[in-house]
């Protein structure tokens, strides 16, 4: 009894903090892949960057990839500050994997892009041709 009750409290928690579980994530993971078919059927290639501190995200992006090329589709994969910044918008679709480390910072390989897309200079409309999603890792 006691165990059905602390599974109960931890999967209405879970719910109510929307935390996916393994296997969920699995299925969300899947779903971005398989809208991305529609996205790169037209032959375009699709542009996976990551920032990474200690690998995680940059072992995601990797996967993600693989997971990309699978299907039939073109990819490359690249740490955030190795892609070139005024290239960004040339893309046609931008999947950015991101941790976080320490205390929620961001991490070495992409805080100058980070930076560049806070300039007040940027203009608004410096990727609004480029179909992008984000994907967030925290600890």
């Amino acid at each position: 009894e006691l165990d059905a009750r602390l599974k109960t409290s931890v999967t209405e928690k879970n719910q109510l903090l929307q935390v996916l579980s393994a296997e969920d994530l699995q299925g969300q993971f899947h779903k971005l892949v398989e809208g991305l078919t529609d996205a790169g059927g037209q032959g375009s290639s699709i542009t996976i960057l990551y920032g990474s501190e200690t690998g995680n995200a940059e072992e995601q992006a990797k996967n993600l990839l693989m997971d990309i090329r699978a299907r039939g589709l073109k990819g490359t994969v690249s740490a955030l500050d190795d892609f070139e910044f005024d290239d960004l918008p040339n893309q046609k679709v931008l999947i950015l994997v991101v941790s976080t480390c320490g205390l929620g910072e961001y991490p070495q390989n992409c805080k100058r892009t980070w930076m560049k897309l806070q300039s007040q200079d940027l203009p608004m409309t410096f990727l609004s041709g480029v179909k992008f999603c984000v994907f967030g890792l925290g600890d």
